[in-house]
């Protein structure tokens, strides 16, 4: 029991500390070198995600304040948005400039599991989502097809 609960622990432990599914860090079989590393550039980028965060949240509440004057002004808001939009871009971007800095610390069949698990694997799972969606809005065919005969 008791190994089991350690062996629990310490796979949370990795999850949150690689920010990584633990499928994907077992499946690449880190070196300690590697670790330290990744868990590096994983902390790097959660700080500089949370600061991009806030930054935004602070952008959309000024485009807020703007649009509750009396005098809106168009430019302004166009402004605002844009930078919204620059932020929201730098922040998509710093998951992919995660993943590769993550890959310069790899050796190539770490890559290619690493790019299975982070490209193609989530590209699989959204198609399947998506075939599942269509396949619960078709209509229900009617169970009985019986001939049911009018009486004239």
């Amino acid at each position: 029991m008791k190994k089991y609960f350690i062996l629990l622990l310490f796979i949370f432990i990795i999850q949150s500390v690689f920010g990584l599914p633990d499928r994907i860090v077992n499946a690449l079989s880190l070196t300690k070198d590697q670790e330290k590393k990744i868990e590096a550039i994983i902390l790097e980028n959660e700080s500089k995600k949370e600061n991009l965060s806030i930054e935004l949240r602070i952008k959309q509440l000024e485009l807020k304040q703007l649009l509750l004057k009396d005098d809106i002004s168009k430019s302004a808001i166009k402004s605002k948005l844009k930078e919204i939009a620059e932020l929201e871009v730098e922040l998509r971007f710093l998951k992919y400039e995660q993943d590769i800095e993550i890959l310069t610390h790899l050796d190539e069949d770490q890559k290619k599991k690493y790019k299975f698990f982070r490209i193609k694997q989530p590209e699989i799972e959204r198609q399947l989502k998506e075939r599942k969606e269509r396949e619960n809005k078709r209509p229900p065919m009617p169970r009985d097809n019986k001939y049911i005969p009018m009486d004239d």
